[in-house]
């Protein structure tokens, strides 16, 4: 197998994106169309600076049910993430309330209520704290991967393009998965994974250091923001590859091949 090494970005999200996202921002497949000019402005994927991290915001929409969540990143590492609740659309504003999985610095409230619009053609977001500093939110999109004529570029390419998107599965143990792998610029990756238990509730996040692409997929190392259970091993070795255009199989290394863990399906590319 001819592998190739390609930097690594963490979401800084996208939630997962940019950021560890809730389910329905991962497995969003479009817009609604029944959103008003303003409030199609706010969807995507964000960053933003605060305190010395860099944040990744992704904002998502369905069916009128709005999303949001974000990933801290501090001088090349994950150090916390939250998810949106009590998310709330009106008039060109959205407000949500910042809960952390893992809080990037320790003294940092939870609950912390933020509004996200539109001021003089910038994306804001608003703390409701008079002494909060507004936050600049820049878009973080996809970038395509640059021209090379190095040898196997082609090939390496063509495995990535085979699974970037959104993707769900069930974990062995009945844990609800929810993966987002994004190309981002400069030839990065980011791949962030979800974890609910059956009730639906947020119970762990990891994201992917040490890419290798082949024609096949991607092998990377799993980080845990938080574990949703002991069990889990920090630092594993797994795999991601194309079994069909919307199927996508994840594996451990077993003696001297790949044991498939799960597999996921494509909710979005």
């Amino acid at each position: 197998m001819n592998c190739c090494r390609i930097r690594i970005v963490s979401c800084g999200l996208a939630l997962l994106v940019v950021a560890l996202a809730s389910p329905r921002a991962l497995v969003q497949d479009k817009t609604d169309a029944a959103l008003d000019p303003a409030a199609k402005k706010l969807i995507g994927t964000f960053n933003y600076k605060i305190d010395g991290l860099v944040a990744t915001c992704t904002i998502a929409c369905e069916d009128g049910k709005w999303a949001v969540s974000a990933i801290f990143k501090e001088k090349g590492r994950n150090v916390g993430a939250y998810e949106g609740t009590d998310v709330a659309y009106k008039d060109g504003a959205l407000a949500f309330q910042q809960k952390y999985l893992v809080k990037p610095r320790a003294n940092w409230a939870d609950d912390a209520k933020m509004t996200v619009k539109v001021v003089a053609g910038q994306l804001v977001g608003i703390p409701d704290s008079k002494d909060a500093k507004v936050r600049t939110f820049e878009p973080a999109g996809d970038a395509a991967p640059a021209d090379s004529s190095a040898k196997g570029k082609d090939k390496e390419d063509a495995g990535i393009k085979k699974v970037l998107g959104y993707w769900a599965g069930i974990s062995n143990d009945g844990h609800r998965l929810f993966m987002h792998i994004q190309q981002l610029k400069d030839d990065k990756l980011s791949l962030t994974v979800n974890y609910y238990s059956k009730t639906g509730k947020l119970v762990g996040g990891s994201y992917a250091t040490d890419f290798l692409s082949w024609e096949g997929g991607l092998n990377f190392t799993i980080r845990f923001l938080k574990k949703p259970s002991i069990t889990y091993p920090d630092h594993a070795k797994r795999r991601v590859e194309s079994l069909t255009d919307n199927t996508l199989a994840y594996s451990e290394p077993q003696g001297g091949g790949w044991r498939t863990l799960t597999t996921f399906t494509r909710t979005k590319k």
